[in-house]
């Protein structure tokens, strides 16, 4: 049996070898040459990137409303963070979308507002030491009757700045312009009827479309000149407002039938409106009296025997009257 010294013994030289492998291995890592850091690139990235969120501006725009014909402004700001270069512009690039607005109709023409094509040279620039700037689109007038409509002011690639909020919009309101139609006064046959058009603001261009619209009274029978007329290849009449005209007026002739009639009566209906919205009433009405002489027949009289007395003491016969 082996005693406590000689387990001691054992036991300390197994913890000798143990210790001189350890400082073998150690020794043998320190010659090795130093190893690089793995996909160095990826932290540094990552560094960059969170220098650039603490020195960069970030860019923004508010949305604009105008009123149809106007020019819509949008404001592109900064926020309070500091540029990388304080001495040099803040520009970002912007062009137009479309919402229920549209730029061009089908056949390419402008509508309700001027389109600004994507174009990497078209900018808008904030000056150093400046907060914004601001960035016009030009609205049109149209022919329809509509409630608001809206597009988009888009921003794209930025220098020495960062945008935030891409995106502003533009709500069109009607125009501050609104026109109504009156009854025409009554007219004799082969006169003409007069219906006054009334707008509410003389400082706007404003221009009127209308038709005529058989009551009673009928285009077809050539009972008033209907509007449009052949060969007119529009179908409605056009008028503009001069000046500073509050009102305009529509004539339409009417003809002489030379037939005993009751009076009778046509409509004139507004149909759109230029500058302006069409109002209540939109639609009037015109009276036609006749003044055609009534004819009297006079009923032809009773028949009444022509006779002679004969030679016979009799009556003869010669007619009837």
């Amino acid at each position: 049996m082996r005693s406590p010294a000689m387990w001691w013994k054992g036991l300390r030289a197994a913890l000798g070898q143990l210790a001189q492998g350890a400082r073998g291995h150690l020794a043998r890592w320190r010659e090795k040459p130093e190893r690089p850091l793995r996909r160095p690139w990826k932290r540094l990235h990552f560094e960059v990137l969170e220098e650039r969120t603490l020195l960069t501006a970030s860019i923004y725009i508010d949305d604009a409303v105008v009123i149809e014909g106007s020019a819509a402004s949008f404001r592109v700001y900064l926020n309070a963070d500091p540029r990388e270069d304080p001495n040099a512009p803040v520009t970002v690039e912007y062009w137009t979308a479309d919402g229920s607005a549209f730029a061009k109709d089908p056949q390419g023409n402008p509508l309700d507002y001027t389109e600004i094509p994507a174009n990497p040279n078209t900018k808008v620039s904030i000056p150093a030491g400046q907060n914004s700037a601001f960035v016009s689109v030009q609205t049109h007038y149209d022919w329809i009757t509509e409630g608001n409509e809206n597009f988009y002011l888009r921003l794209g690639t930025a220098t020495n700045g960062v945008v935030a909020d891409p995106q502003g919009e533009a709500t069109i309101l009607p125009p501050d312009n609104t026109v109504t139609i009156a009854d025409a006064a009554p007219v004799w046959e082969s006169q003409t009827a007069s219906f006054r058009v009334w707008r509410t603001n003389t400082t706007l261009p404003t221009s009127i479309r209308y038709q005529t619209v058989d009551g009673t009274a009928y285009q077809r029978l050539d009972d008033y000149t209907p509007t449009p007329q052949p060969p007119n290849p529009e179908p409605y009449g056009e008028m503009s407002f001069t000046g500073g005209a509050l009102f305009i007026d529509i004539p339409i002739a009417t003809e002489q039938d030379g037939e005993n009639e009751k009076d009778e009566t046509f409509f004139v209906k507004l149909t759109a409106a230029y500058g302006a919205v069409i109002g209540d009433p939109k639609k009037a009405m015109a009276t036609i009296q006749d003044d055609d002489p009534e004819v009297t027949v006079v009923p032809p009289p009773k028949c009444l025997p022509l006779a002679r007395a004969s030679m016979g003491g009799g009556m003869d016969l010669l007619g009837w009257w």
